[in-house]
């Protein structure tokens, strides 16, 4: 390997050269063997120096710091990657007035603005149109202006809406629920893992190796393998199963005719071309006998989603309908059940039963990571000048949306929270430690400094469960 030399040592080394050989030569600062050779000499070689630094960052991904964007994007082909674009949040306002109206599609929308007069703007993908009679409600979907993460916004948050339409009787908008789905593009250190991880091919059956291979499925966002030594392993500690847990989620339609049994249930799965498997499904929107024609009701019904099995959230999952009321369909009638799944998980099962990435004798399976909820309580003091209900509600949003942006096996420290509230607002002078309440939802109280999320689970939280008082 090169040893690279800086102009000063260029400098000494030619002149102990010439000193050795010729030492009646004079070398000192202003005579012209120094000015004309010895320092022009110097110079070109730091450059040649300087030039070989640069083509060895060329060819070497370890030094992806020291590449530009278009450098390590014309490098990665060599590998069949390319880097993954930003994308924009998506969502649902729903608009209220005092009369019929018309929104025109690119229509802008926005949130309330911070105290730094920031905002995030969405706009109207399709023209809407609403209700003709009272209430006068119209629900629409909405794009992020700008892609990535900041476009991830928690829910009531989108509060604002332009003068004109105002003047058309519209009198609130507001997203009932969070935005998502916002990325922000990916960075040169991520790339040049992913073009890494490519050139090991003994990675096959290591956990890299399967977040490698479901990474490059679209709609996974984070990927954690579980195998005999990790506690999230349930179904087999000591033999040779791996759970690959996925965060992302791709919802399809699925419908299905059973036959009733009897057993005051029905369990839900589907056969297609790929044949017969179970879903996991997400939800159920419509149960119907065919022999009867009888539809039934929801309070007749109650989907049962499978969470606690050891083949929960997989295709293996035992998700039901479950009949609760005194009308069940007749015995043996067909029973025609519709709803919506998780078709990602069924991609990545496929994608780690192809021959190519499959290990004999081990047992891998795809399954959907779930999330949990988080629940704080904190107390602020504000800078006098400052209105303490604006500075609480900026840490409030602020909180919400580093808590739903965090991932899998992410823990939230209770220092890591304190920075993120210094840092939401200028108004803010002080963060009283400990926080009164950080824990999970399912935790009866939670006063330790820190939250452990578990890698097959990620936290997210809303404003419903971030109190933020001021003193």
């Amino acid at each position: 390997m090169t040893v690279k030399k800086t102009r000063t040592e260029i400098v000494d080394d030619i002149i102990t050269y010439i000193d050795t050989n010729q030492p009646d030569v004079d070398t000192s600062v202003g005579d012209v063997v120094r000015d004309l050779s010895i320092d022009h000499i110097a110079k070109e070689t730091s450059e040649v120096y300087e030039d070989l630094d640069h083509y060895r960052d060329l060819t070497s991904l370890e030094n992806y710091a020291d590449l530009t964007t278009t450098e390590l994007d014309n490098l990665s082909v060599n590998f069949g990657l390319s880097r993954t674009s930003n994308i924009k949040a998506t969502g649902t306002v729903t608009f209220d007035g005092s009369t019929t109206y018309i929104i025109d599609a690119d229509t802008l929308v926005w949130t309330d603005e911070l105290i730094d007069g920031s905002k995030v703007e969405f706009i109207i993908v399709n023209g809407i149109t609403s209700n003709l009679t009272p209430p006068y409600t119209a629900v629409g979907d909405i794009e992020a202006v700008e892609a990535g993460i900041e476009g991830n916004v928690a829910a009531e948050t989108i509060i604002k809406i332009p003068l004109a339409l105002a003047q058309d009787g519209i009198s609130t908008v507001i997203n009932l629920q969070d935005t998502s789905g916002g990325v922000d593009i990916e960075t040169n250190e991520s790339l040049a893992t992913r073009c890494l991880d490519v050139t090991s091919q003994s990675d096959v059956g290591t956990a890299p190796g399967y977040e490698r291979i479901m990474l490059d499925i679209t709609g996974v966002d984070a990927v954690a393998v579980a195998g005999p030594n990790d506690i999230e392993m349930e179904r087999n500690v000591y033999g040779s199963a791996v759970d690959v847990w996925i965060k992302g989620s791709v919802l399809d339609g699925f419908s299905q005719i059973s036959s009733y049994d009897n057993r005051g249930y029905i369990r839900l799965n589907i056969i297609d071309s790929d044949g017969a498997y179970h879903l996991p499904a997400e939800s159920v929107m419509s149960v119907v006998g065919l022999v009867g024609g009888t539809i039934f009701t929801t309070s007749q019904y109650r989907f049962d989603q499978d969470t606690d099995s050891i083949f929960s959230y997989s295709q293996k999952s035992t998700d039901k309908v479950t009949f609760t009321g005194s009308m069940v369909p007749l015995e043996r009638e067909g029973v025609a059940i519709e709803g919506t799944f998780n078709s990602l998980i069924k991609t990545c099962q496929q994608t780690l039963d192809s021959d190519t990435n499959r290990l004999l004798a081990t047992d891998a399976l795809a399954r959907g990571a779930t999330s949990t909820n988080i629940v704080i309580a904190c107390t602020i003091s504000v800078y006098p000048g400052y209105t303490s209900s604006d500075v609480a509600t900026t840490v409030q949003i602020t909180l919400v949306s580093y808590i739903n942006n965090l991932t899998l096996g992410d823990d939230i420290e209770e220092a890591d929270l304190v920075t993120v509230i210094l840092d939401a607002s200028e108004g803010v002078s002080a963060v009283t430690e400990p926080f009164t309440d950080l824990r999970k939802s399912t935790d009866e109280s939670g006063t330790s400094g820190s939250v452990t999320i578990l890698k097959n689970e990620y936290p997210q939280t809303t404003s419903a469960n971030v109190t933020v008082s001021t003193t």
